[in-house]
């Protein structure tokens, strides 16, 4: 099949001679891709590909670029082994070259069940096993093959008869073909001397998952009590696959500890119990506490009352005299600093201001980590992320946005920006497990973005980012009667996964998005005020 995928990249042109045009992809039809993601900031192509299709001969049909005076040094359009990334130049004027890197990525889906199967099929695509297993009441010298899938729908071949096949008391191999490639599969079973198991528990600050193993076929679910109560409840929802399912308890009590079991027809676990988590406050997240040390506000104040407020939380590109480094207030542009005048709760807010910095656009900005130092004249460096193992709902924050037109268009801005267009303010927040080592930033703030290098910048899909929100404003806060006000706004984090812990939290705040391209007004402000946690 084919299925056309668009992403509206460019970049502003300037009227002088030889101007700076980043080439950049714009758009690409691919025959056989489920989903296209063109990144512009990291020059990537990456194509999520239908199962069937052969990766050693993958139609890439058509290409648009950004500009037009974008062209390729070698020919993009055709037939291509992308079993392995594929990396073009593409050039724009005479000198400006750009390397741009294409990869395809194939998830196929495998499974096998057979009768009387407890639990998921453990599949092991990377030693070719599979692993069965089977209620304690059957024997494994006769098993029913009720479904078998090791390759791509529709064109894989075995060179058994897997559902012909009963005796499993020994490891059975498999010859799998398809397209050009053969694989031989080891399919092992055995008996388990429970027919239902607990296998994860996840219990968060108001609610818990529970992932179970039972009879497929069979009545399978959750209870939970608090210990000492004689009825118990069952699970607030509940997902089946086959034999495994997972249970959401979503009506718990912070710091409380719950029974629970799982069943599966008439049999039951043993009674186990957890203890939910606390609920964990955003340090200084109403920015009372301050300090003034020179041209540097910074949100911490050593005699604080609240202990979490004693040391610095949030960084901004103002710099820390704390830390010793230097940033934009060493220049002479604060843009960040307390507002007494405008605030919700307490006596201040937090004011992000963008504005033009001698020969730089720099935006307003707030995060939880530090700014990690000046780097030339032209960008900075900054460490993302603070220790945080809770797993919130939602974030929520009161804002104020005072939105100005763009007006300041960086050279290596990869998107779409019209002089005069409505600027963005910008709050996001992930939570993670990234590795420092990895990232580039220290143990206490993993992540370094280096804006002069747009290959670090934060990727919300990365595989350490356990869970994702963001919200955009592209107009200023303002009341039926045209009065700028503040408003509540709610960031959800969206979880890819229930049960692995975060190690680490980023929440950023910025009052034009594409600062980091320096683009954006010099006009535009954003306030920020009692940013707290939802579970």
């Amino acid at each position: 099949m084919a299925v056309l995928f668009s992403l509206l990249t460019a970049c502003f042109k300037n009227d002088m001679p030889y101007p700076y045009v980043a080439g950049t992809i714009a758009e690409m039809d691919v025959e056989g891709a489920l989903s296209c993601e063109i990144d512009v900031a990291r020059n990537t192509v990456t194509l999520q590909m239908d199962e069937t299709v052969d990766m050693s001969k993958v139609r890439i049909r058509s290409v648009r670029f950004g500009e037009e005076q974008t062209w390729p040094e070698t020919a993009i359009e055709g037939v291509h082994d992308l079993r392995e990334p594929m990396y073009v130049i593409l050039g724009t004027y005479d000198t400006q070259r750009y390397r741009w890197k294409i990869e395809a990525k194939q998830a196929i889906e495998r499974g096998m069940t057979v009768g009387s199967q407890i639990g998921k099929t453990v599949i092991d695509e990377k030693n070719l096993r599979v692993l069965l297993t089977v209620s304690k009441s059957v024997t494994l010298t006769y098993l029913q093959v009720e479904s078998v899938k090791l390759g791509p729908k529709g064109i894989t071949t075995y060179d058994k008869d897997l559902t012909a096949i009963h005796n499993f008391k020994e490891p059975i191999q498999v010859q799998v073909s398809y397209h050009n490639v053969t694989q031989v599969w080891t399919i092992y079973a055995q008996t388990s001397d429970k027919n239902v198991v607990v296998d994860r528990v996840s219990p968060r600050t108001r609610k818990a998952w529970i992932e179970a193993s039972g009879l497929a076929g069979q009545r399978n679910g959750v209870r939970y009590r608090l210990p000492g109560e004689t009825e118990w409840k069952e699970a607030d929802s509940l997902v089946v696959d086959g034999g495994s399912f997972q249970a959401l308890l979503d009506t718990l009590l912070p710091l409380t500890t719950y029974e629970y079991l799982a069943y599966t027809g008439e049999e039951e676990t043993d009674p186990e119990t957890f203890t939910t988590e606390d609920e964990q406050t955003v340090p200084n997240g109403s920015f009372e506490y301050a300090t003034n040390v020179g041209k540097y506000f910074e949100w911490y104040d050593a005699s604080a009352p609240d202990e979490s407020a004693r040391t610095v939380w949030w960084g901004s590109g103002n710099g820390s005299k704390a830390m010793g480094i230097d940033g934009s207030a060493d220049m002479g542009y604060v843009i960040c600093k307390p507002d007494e005048e405008q605030f919700v709760t307490g006596s201040r807010s937090a004011c992000l201001v963008s504005q033009w910095a001698v020969v730089k656009f720099a935006a307003g900005n707030l995060f939880s980590g530090y700014f990690a130092g000046l780097v030339g004249t032209t960008g900075g460096k900054v460490n993302y992320g603070r220790p945080f193992t809770h797993r919130p709902d939602s974030l929520k924050c009161m804002v104020k946005y005072h939105c100005g037109p763009v007006n300041r268009i960086g050279e290596s801005c990869p998107y779409p920006i019209t002089p005069g267009q409505n600027d963005e303010g910008q709050v996001f927040v992930a939570l993670g497990n990234w590795d420092y080592k990895k990232y580039g930033g220290t143990q206490a703030c993993p992540i370094q973005v280096n804006t002069t290098d747009m290959t670090t910048k934060f990727n919300p899909n990365g595989d350490a980012v356990i869970a994702y929100g963001e919200y955009t404003l592209n107009h200023s806060t303002v009341s039926e009667s045209g009065e700028e006000q503040w408003i509540e706004v709610s960031v959800p984090f969206v979880y890819k996964d229930n049960f692995t812990l975060p190690t680490h939290i980023v929440i950023s705040f910025a009052s034009s998005r594409l600062g980091d391209y320096f683009t954006g007004s010099d006009q535009s402000v954003m306030w920020v005020d009692d940013v707290r946690f939802v579970y």
